[in-house]
């Protein structure tokens, strides 16, 4: 599966890469500062399964024709602390994923 990130800078990126990651799925961005039909081509192109994105950002996509392929938008909250509400009750799961050491490459 096929996770889109659709916002500017924000500390929740990494959140959402590593829990992506860590649930086997990949994560993919999308740039905030292309032009709508340039940010509805790339999304028809990717088809994420999810995407999460800026409320800010909503007038660059519609989410109705994403509905309609699948994709369920994820608002992100305006703070930190709306996010940090959002993920508390998995603050117990590790986000890192394990390595192991058949994962890596020898020289």
């Amino acid at each position: 599966d096929l996770v889109g990130y659709l916002s500017k800078n924000r500390p929740e990126f990494f959140d959402i890469l590593f829990g992506v990651a860590q649930a086997g799925a990949a994560t993919t961005t999308v740039n905030w500062r292309l032009a709508e039909a340039e940010v509805g081509g790339v999304l028809a192109d990717a088809r994420p399964r999810f995407l999460f994105t800026d409320p800010d950002l909503a007038r660059l996509f519609d989410r109705d024709s994403l509905t309609k392929m699948g994709v369920t938008v994820i608002d992100l909250p305006p703070t930190i602390e709306g996010w940090l509400g959002l993920i508390e009750p998995y603050a117990d799961q590790d986000p890192m994923l394990a390595i192991e050491t058949d994962d890596m490459s020898s020289p």
